[in-house]
C-alpha cells in the first residue's frame, strides 16, 4: 500500500507510507510527514491495512 495515509490509532495523521524496507523478522514501513517514522510490520504496531481507502493504522509506542 505504498502512498496509503498512515494514521494513529486515534485518527491523528501520520504521514505517507513512502517505502518498505526488507528484513529479517519482519518488513519496516517508511512513513513521512512532519518527521519520518520507522514502523516495523508486525500486528503489535500495524492495526489494519485498509487497501480500499488506502489507509493504514497503526499503533506508536513511545520514542516512535
Amino acid at each position: 500500500i505504498l502512498g496509503a495515509r498512515v494514521v494513529d490509532e486515534s485518527g491523528n495523521e501520520l504521514g505517507t507510507l513512502e517505502e518498505l524496507i526488507p528484513a529479517p523478522a519482519a518488513s519496516v514501513y517508511v512513513v513521512r510527514g512532519k518527521r519520518e517514522i520507522l514502523i516495523p510490520d508486525v500486528p503489535a504496531f500495524i492495526l489494519d491495512k485498509d487497501a480500499e481507502n488506502c489507509i493504514v493504522t497503526v499503533r506508536l509506542i513511545e520514542g516512535m
